[in-house]
């Protein structure tokens, strides 16, 4: 436990004042629901997001629920979506660090993450908008040569501030 402390007082102070720098031009973004498409394996997730060209986006997100947290960065690739109801399809890659509470020890156990998502987003308003979709996800595990994956379902209601 005490180095997950010291790694984030470490890792995120400096980051922290470096974002305040950086992202002024950045939107944030808050996600309620099942498994975010950029925050990863969480149930609430806030989201720095900046737009690039041709309908790509940069995000640097964090999440929790009651047994993953979860820290992660990628890119998202939005698409004129076939279906007509949804406003857009999108794409999402991700490279996530989790913390997954272990009962064999007090420390957490730290994974690394990379992610995928897929999905279609349905604006509500102009600040609103749910999305549905499919998170795929994979990490090694210790000492062993095998690849833990991970699938879930995706459901969840953004909100921009």
């Amino acid at each position: 436990m005490k180095k997950i402390v010291f790694f984030l007082c470490v890792f995120f102070t400096p980051a922290n004042s470096q974002l305040i720098k950086l992202l002024p031009s950045w939107t944030t973004y808050s996600s309620k629901g099942l498994c975010d498409h950029r925050g990863g394996f969480s149930i609430y997730s806030v989201s720095k997001v900046n737009n690039l060209k041709q309908n790509r986006q940069i995000h640097l997100s964090i999440g929790s629920s009651l047994f993953v947290h979860t820290l992660a960065g990628g890119v998202k690739f939005n698409f004129d979506s076939p279906f007509t109801f949804f406003s857009r399809s999108y794409v999402v890659t991700s490279f996530a660090m989790w913390a997954l509470p272990t009962q064999t020890s007090e420390s957490m156990n730290l994974r690394v993450v990379p992610t995928i998502s897929l999905g279609a987003e349905k604006d509500l308003s102009d600040k609103s908008s749910v999305s549905i979709g499919l998170l795929l996800g994979g990490s090694a595990s210790r000492g062993d040569t095998s690849v833990d994956t991970y699938f879930s379902p995706s459901l969840s209601y953004i909100k921009r501030w």
